[in-house]
């Protein structure tokens, strides 16, 4: 098996050469992206005809308008050289600008096409207009990354930088299907200083310096993002007015004032946060997840905030809960992130999927803060995981780490001078007074909201953006005040975030034309009046074992078998129960009946179904597998590829 995965390999990697262009009509213009090892080799838009490609032999291969072709006249332009093998059914690249694939081949030229991973090879593809083009010296499984950013107004001395990353796999039809998601833990380059990149993906950079800065993402097993130069618009200075006579004033005629914007009804708020919902439905996969795992914990929240629980959300038998069990947890804010998820779908996050998040959570905790020391996020969302997974407002813990938000307050009432992580502390302080804390937050969460009002967009929203109008509204709410009321002349935050959403019910980040299930699963929490930790469905512990959960009804549930659990408006309850495959009872309160319990069993290991007519040891083929196959042919110069690729597999 390992000698024909290597043949595969060594068949199927990629295309390159010395090359001659053609002078042929109907030039094709596409953007070309070549990321080295270490740096961008080249990164233009170049017009394309038919070309040449001449390989280590000698012989030349005509090539009609395919992306190899861009390579070559960036070749032709940049001077950077390359250089190609044929195996007599495809040619393969070798190298480009001296950045030779290895001998073991643990990094290949892999080729992707508006960044969704190729199907055929370079000297296959047919262009067409407005493509773009990537061809990255990278190992398998290696994603891109990309970082957008909206031009920084006149005299704006900050501007927020998205960088996420490209997500997929290989379906059963060898297909890849791509997603992109926030670039949680990875690094922006902004000019000389290393940021690391919070949950939602936003940075906020400063431009303070010349009013431009370059700004560039990287990270472990990602191809490095294009380079993106920032430019604030130039500030145009007003003339000075010089002194004339005094004339004789005359009437002027009166103004007819601008009508103020009338806040949503109740109704009207409902109804978007009922058709965001739903969107966020409409967009789970057959994996059961929404988009990626930090999407799914959001929508998760969102559904919380509703009522509904995440486990109720299902397609192709899984459900929103399972899978994030299965969630990466590669920091302290992929654990916060996944605790806020699992407890506002009524689960235990004491014990998740096997797992004892907060057994983890206490692990990033050291010296008085959590995670990072240069991040303050993983800080405040310590804070909201341990108050939604129930940790005592008397925990040493957490009141270390209150005491450090409090310390690295800036003397204006903001947290990093960003109104997300500001409006987030809002909420973590909030909770941690509503839950009884001992330390007094009340001096902290007023200059916050001093400095909040102070940063409100003349549209009534925040940020000039969906999410950060959301996350704002929470904090307004988790102060105790209505949105409605921080009025201003075209509107409150109540209408400015309204005004980020589609007919779909989606909701985009600048506009509305830019869906986004992440951007909407935030608005949908705001919509839903939410301030974070959200815990509307009881939870319940029985045992230690296996978790399983039961519809309710409009009533309160005061106990299970023997174990007590505060009243809920809902009904709902997730609870642990044993796994002795035993009935318990749940007394509901005020009404003479049972509700019975069902517990569920662990099953041990997974039963591999093989059809008879399989050959004896055959084993199928998962979506990873696939994955690999087809980045070997990935950028093969002909069709046959990936025809090959499936043959063998079949033969396999």
């Amino acid at each position: 098996m390992k000698n024909i995965f290597y043949w595969l390999l060594v068949l199927g990697l990629a295309l390159g050469g010395l090359v001659g262009v053609s002078n042929a009509d109907n030039t094709i213009t596409v953007h070309l992206r070549v990321e080295g090892e270490k740096n961008t080799i080249y990164n233009h838009d170049v017009a394309v005809n038919d070309c040449v490609i001449v390989d280590n032999t000698g012989n030349e291969h005509q090539l009609e308008k395919v992306a190899a072709c861009a390579l070559a006249v960036a070749n032709d332009e940049k001077q950077f050289g390359f250089n190609v093998s044929d195996f007599g059914f495809g040619l393969f690249i070798t190298d480009i600008d001296g950045e030779k694939a290895p001998d073991d081949y643990s990094k290949y030229w892999s080729f992707w096409v508006n960044y969704d991973a190729a199907d055929v090879g370079v000297a296959d593809y047919q262009i067409k207009d407005g493509d773009d083009l990537l061809l990255a010296l990278a190992a398998f499984g290696d994603a891109p990354l990309r970082i957008t950013a909206s031009e920084a107004e006149a005299g704006d001395e900050q501007t927020v930088v998205v960088v996420e990353k490209r997500i997929g796999e290989t379906d059963d039809n060898w297909v890849w299907h791509g997603h992109w998601e926030p670039a949680s833990g990875e690094t922006l380059r902004a000019g000389e200083k290393i940021l690391t990149v919070p949950d939602d993906g936003r940075v906020t950079v400063s431009l303070a310096v010349d009013n431009s800065l370059l700004v560039q993402a990287e990270g472990d097993g990602l191809i490095r993002s294009a380079p993106l130069q920032l430019v604030a618009a130039i500030v145009t200075p007003t003339p000075l007015i010089a002194s004339t006579p005094t004339m004789t004033p005359t009437a002027t005629p009166t103004v007819t004032p601008t009508a103020a914007v009338l806040s949503m009804t109740e109704d009207s708020r409902q109804d978007a946060a009922d058709k965001a919902l739903r969107y966020l439905e409409q967009q789970q996969n057959i994996d059961g997840l929404i988009d990626g795992y930090i999407t799914s914990a959001w929508a998760a929240v969102a559904l919380g905030a509703n009522e509904q629980s995440s486990a109720q959300i299902t397609k192709g038998g899984n459900s929103l809960l399972a899978a994030l069990g299965q969630t990466p947890l590669n920091s302290a804010t992929d654990v916060e992130r996944l605790i806020l998820a699992v407890r506002a779908s009524g689960a235990n996050p004491r014990n998740f999927n096997g797992d004892d998040l907060i057994e983890r959570l206490n692990g990033y905790y050291h010296d008085g803060q959590v995670g990072e020391e240069g991040l303050i996020n993983d800080d405040i969302f310590g804070v909201l995981a341990w108050l939604a997974a129930g940790e005592n407002a008397s925990s040493s813990n957490l009141n270390r780490t209150i005491e450090h938000l409090i310390a690295t307050q800036g003397a204006s009432g903001d947290w990093t001078n960003n109104i997300d992580l500001t409006a987030a502390a809002v909420q973590a302080l909030g909770a941690y007074q509503k839950d009884g804390g001992g330390i007094d937050i009340h001096n902290a969460r007023d200059k916050a909201r001093g400095w909040l009002k102070n940063h409100q967009d003349d549209s009534g929203g925040f940020g000039g953006n969906s999410a950060t109008t959301s996350w704002a509204i929470q904090a307004i709410i988790s102060l105790g005040e209505d949105p409605a009321a921080w009025r201003v002349a075209a509107g409150d935050p109540w209408t400015a975030l309204l005004g980020y959403q589609n007919e779909s019910g989606a909701f985009g980040w600048r506009g509305q034309n830019d869906s986004s299930a992440l951007m909407t699963a935030y608005a949908a929490t705001a919509l839903e009046q939410s301030p974070w930790p959200i815990m509307k469905i009881a939870t319940a512990v029985i045992g230690s074992e296996a978790l399983t959960y039961v519809p309710g009804q409009s009533i309160n549930i005061t106990s299970i078998g023997q174990s007590s659990i505060s009243p809920s408006p809902t009904g709902m309850v997730m609870g642990v129960v044993s796994n002795d495959e035993s009935v318990q009872s749940a007394v509901i309160s005020g009404q003479d009946k049972e509700l019975p319990v069902k517990a569920t069993q662990k099953q041990e290991r997974a039963e591999q179904v093989i059809d008879e007519s399989t050959p004896a040891g055959f084993v199928p083929l998962n979506a990873k597998d696939k994955q690999f196959a087809v980045g070997l042919f990935s950028l093969a110069n002909i069709g046959i590829g990936v025809s090959i690729t499936r043959l063998l597999t079949k033969l396999l």
